[in-house]
């Protein structure tokens, strides 16, 4: 049968050959899915993919998937290294056997620090905004400095790593914001870096495509993120080594160590430390079915009613608290919503009247059209 997106073959599959092309015949099935693999794997696999989304486009993920045994052993290392003080959860970063090899990237980091502050002294008033950015890892209590360190101890295994540093600017309505993004997989030519003695862990973020159907499928759409959320996360004490840099300021007379104490992003696991910690927090405070409307800091969500919709904002805000968390960048199509997250003293803008488009998990949104 023919259709405007092509030709349609339908109907039941127990039969003893079809035709995939003009000149090319497979064997029967035994699945639907599988008549395309041995000549097409990649068509099958996406073919199978798309009848998993056949009713409602929502495939629940395997609770106990078969985990390799890297992963196995991370998630082995997240469970028993946990701890919550009742306002922030320490956690140790999951390490292979090897971590004990590890070289501490000393000479690498000193000389990107000399690059850094070379180009960083190119463009006026750079110098001063990267040394805020660096110096507020201390007054937010995300780092501490150190001042026991052995400068001579170049590349020595001792237990430590250097991380060079760059930043990643951005533009967002108007404004410059300044990120320090860390490189944990910096090494010397023949030497390792951080993250290849560092476990990965395994993905436990939902499926993207499932989460942008779940969130329309409702009438009243909610979007929120979590702010800072890897620095939220302490890291255990004797992990801590592991993620120092240099630093030397405008104003500095000598080159400065810091450690970092909260999770970084540009450590191999750090994805799968917020999503997992995400998690076990949720499952604590009863809401831990919440955990598929979460990628990564991202929370996407779609309620039949603005009432219901109240009633999981509240929640949801009181139970993240008691993780250090905040939720941050709210976008509503409800104006009830977007009311009393304005009560809750929440930043949004107005269903009604804002923005045309709105970012929901890199996609553009328009609340007033309430199109994708």
């Amino acid at each position: 049968m023919r259709v405007l997106l092509g030709w349609v073959v339908s109907g039941s599959a127990n039969f003893a050959t079809f035709c995939y092309t003009a000149t090319k015949t497979v064997s029967a099935p035994r699945s639907r899915a599988s008549s395309l693999s041995a000549a097409h794997p990649s068509a099958a696999a996406d073919l199978a993919r798309l009848w998993q989304f056949e009713e409602m486009g929502i495939k629940d993920p395997d609770p106990e998937p078969n985990l390799s045994a890297d992963d196995a052993q991370a998630v082995h290392q997240f469970k028993s290294s946990l701890r919550h003080d009742g306002g922030t959860y320490t956690v140790a970063v999951p390490k292979k056997p090897s971590i004990t090899t590890l070289n501490n990237n000393k000479s690498v980091a000193a000389k990107r620090l000399q690059s850094k502050i070379a180009d960083l002294k190119r463009a006026e008033g750079s110098y001063e905004r990267y040394d805020r950015e660096i110096n507020a890892f201390i007054e937010r209590g995300h780092a501490i400095e150190i001042h026991d360190v052995d400068e001579k101890a170049m590349d020595a295994v001792d237990g430590s790593y250097y991380m060079p540093h760059h930043q990643v600017v951005s533009e967002r309505d108007g404004k410059t914001k300044w990120r320090v993004v860390f490189d944990c997989s910096s090494h010397r030519p023949g030497r390792s870096s951080l993250n290849e003695h560092l476990l990965v862990g395994p993905n436990v973020n939902p499926d993207l495509l499932a989460m942008l159907l779940s969130f329309r499928a409702h009438q009243i759409a909610v979007s929120a993120d979590i702010a800072q959320a890897y620095l939220c996360i302490r890291i255990a004490e004797e992990d801590q080594r592991l993620f120092r840099c240099f630093w030397r300021g405008p104003r500095d007379q000598r080159t400065r160590v810091f450690q970092m104490v909260k999770v970084v992003w540009g450590a191999g696991p750090s994805g799968y430390l917020l999503a997992a910690t995400l998690r076990h927090h949720l499952s604590q405070v009863g809401a831990e079915s919440l955990g598929g409307n979460f990628y990564h800091d991202d929370f996407v969500i779609s309620l039949p009613d603005s009432e219901a919709a109240e009633r999981l904002v509240t929640s949801l805000v009181s139970g993240l608290q008691t993780a250090g968390m905040k939720l941050a960048k709210w976008k509503t199509n409800s104006p009830d919503v977007a009311a009393l997250l304005r009560e809750l003293g929440f930043d949004l803008p107005d269903p009604t009247d804002g923005p045309a488009f709105l970012k929901v998990l890199g996609i553009s949104w328009s609340p007033q059209q309430d199109t994708l």
